[in-house]
């Protein structure tokens, strides 16, 4: 048995005590707001009551069940009216049949009051004469199906709203993959730069930056595709690509790296974070004494992010015009999967270019799920 069917077993039994109650109330409506007249037999009335309440529940499951569905769900208005229409009449002729039939084998249920001396009439209360009858059963029917078109439209109402969502969560999970899928290839191709570069030199850091770049590659192949992994994993893989650049570097490069707080509770988004190094390394190398800070904070599962590096003095902000291709690929994700829980300052400063990011990983406000990567 899978998870999901106690929670229908359960939404099922809910709703089946719901309708019960309804109808209990309907049905002592008469003994909860009081007749006007004495009762002579209980047990006639509520008989003549009992049937009414159950040629009143025929009207509302039929309705429900197949008039609404087959006829005005497939837009036959007036075909759904004129079967409305004759359900009504068909029930209350019916009704009216029935309790005629009672009262003359059984008599009334009500005790009858006494004639006025002198008086032609029997004077038996106008309110339970045969037309005012009739036009209390109409009435009846008319509100259940009243009732019954209210709870079809708001159905029709939230299973609109549902598949309009879910169309909307799948657009945005298959545009948040198409910009995960940005990142892969831009990412292979910065790092490659700089196995071309040791290979030139001939440098035996090759070896060992190739060894890296496998797990690089392993990470972004099979754990990436993850809708969130871990964090302290995600830190992992951003400490491999910086050991892979202080084989490339050496001692050339300046490289401080900070990290506190607890990162193996939280998860992140994969590859969140990789756009905002690349850019510094791409940008922050290019200069005499180059500088890149890197630092990771957690506290209480929000995310502190800060990475600067250092660009010329006469340069405000990076010149190449691919590079803001991952500054916005990276916003349009944080919009995407961290709305209202995310915060990004870029700041290009003179000599100096910092990102700062702060982001709640604990309380994402949209939850986009991706298909399972099949097991190979």
């Amino acid at each position: 048995m899978s998870f999901s069917e106690p929670l229908r077993t359960r939404h099922w039994a809910i709703r089946a005590a719901v309708h019960f109650f309804a109808w209990s109330l309907v049905l002592l409506m008469p003994w909860l707001f009081g007749l006007p007249i004495r009762l002579r037999d209980p047990v006639l009335f509520w008989s003549i009551q009992f049937a009414q309440v159950a040629l009143m529940m025929s009207l509302y499951y039929g309705n429900l069940g197949i008039f609404l569905p087959r006829l005005l769900a497939h837009r036959k208005t007036l075909l759904y009216i004129f079967a409305v229409i004759l359900a009504i009449l068909s029930i209350s002729e019916a009704y009216m049949m029935f309790r005629d039939w009672v009262t003359n084998t059984f008599g009334s249920p009500f005790e009858q009051p006494l004639p006025i001396p002198g008086s032609k009439h029997n004077h038996r209360p106008s309110n339970y004469s045969s037309s005012y009858r009739y036009f209390s059963i109409i009435t009846q029917l008319v509100l259940v199906v009243f009732v019954g078109l209210t709870q079809h439209f708001i159905r029709e109402w939230q299973r609109s709203k549902q598949e309009t969502e879910a169309r909307e969560k799948e657009r945005l999970a298959a545009e948040l993959a198409f910009l995960r899928s940005q990142v892969s290839p831009h990412f292979l191709f910065n790092v490659l730069n700089g196995m071309v570069s040791l290979a030139r030199k001939k440098s035996d850091k090759l070896e060992p930056a190739l060894m890296t770049l496998s797990s690089l590659i392993r990470y972004t192949l099979y754990e990436a595709p993850e809708a969130r992994v871990p964090l302290d994993r995600e830190i992992t893989y951003l400490n491999s690509y910086l050991d892979l650049q202080r084989l490339r570097f050496g001692n050339t490069l300046h490289l401080q790296v900070e990290i506190s707080g607890d990162t193996t509770q939280a998860t992140i988004e994969p590859l969140l974070l990789i756009p905002f190094v690349e850019n510094a390394f791409k940008h922050g190398t290019n200069v005499a004494n180059p500088r890149i800070d890197l630092k990771i904070q957690v506290q209480e599962e929000v995310l502190h992010f800060e990475v600067s590096n250092t660009i010329p003095e006469s340069e405000g902000r990076p010149k190449d015009p691919a590079s803001g291709i991952g500054l916005t690929n990276i916003r349009r994700r944080l919009d995407l999967l961290y709305p209202q829980a995310h915060s990004l300052d870029i700041v290009p400063i003179l000599g100096q270019f910092q990102v700062v990011l702060t982001v709640n990983l604990h309380h994402p406000e949209r939850d986009l799920e991706f298909p399972q990567r099949p097991v190979s």
